[in-house]
């Protein structure tokens, strides 16, 4: 591929309507810094766009999400999880009662207590906890 070829290709994506993918395209890509005033700008405007809406059009006036919190693509866990996805900013407290559903949930006995099922030679063959690292991500521990 030419390098007018990936210019154009850069450029398409950075004339996207969707946020997500200009910010990614200029993270990623072009090396713009996080910092810089209109990345912060460009971060923020993913709230407003159609997928977060989308994502968090379940949720109740309440704040959460009424199903289990692991429930394939609908739960606050993968709520959180494809949110985290789309760069959606930290911050937002709107999003805590979602991260108190899944630290209810993960945080419930049987979830402290590693499955001897899961230990081979005394080894966990599972990776960390990824929904943990995910609710940190949005700045509200």
């Amino acid at each position: 591929m030419t390098k007018l070829q990936y210019s154009k290709i850069i450029n398409t994506l950075l004339n996207s309507s969707n946020p997500t993918i200009q910010y990614k395209t200029k993270k990623l890509i072009v090396d713009e810094s996080e910092t810089s005033l209109k990345m912060i700008a460009l971060r923020e405007s993913i709230k407003e766009s159609d997928v977060a809406k989308s994502l968090l059009s379940h949720i109740d006036k309440d704040g959460t999400i009424h199903t289990h919190p692991y429930k394939k693509w609908q739960g606050p866990h993968w709520t959180l999880f494809c949110l985290a996805q789309t760069e959606y900013p930290p911050n937002d407290s709107k999003l805590i009662p979602l991260r108190d559903q899944v630290y209810n949930w993960l945080f419930k006995k049987e979830h402290l207590e590693f499955p001897q099922s899961l230990l081979i030679h005394g080894k966990k063959i599972v990776s960390d906890d990824v929904p943990l690292k995910k609710v940190m991500q949005f700045g509200i521990q």
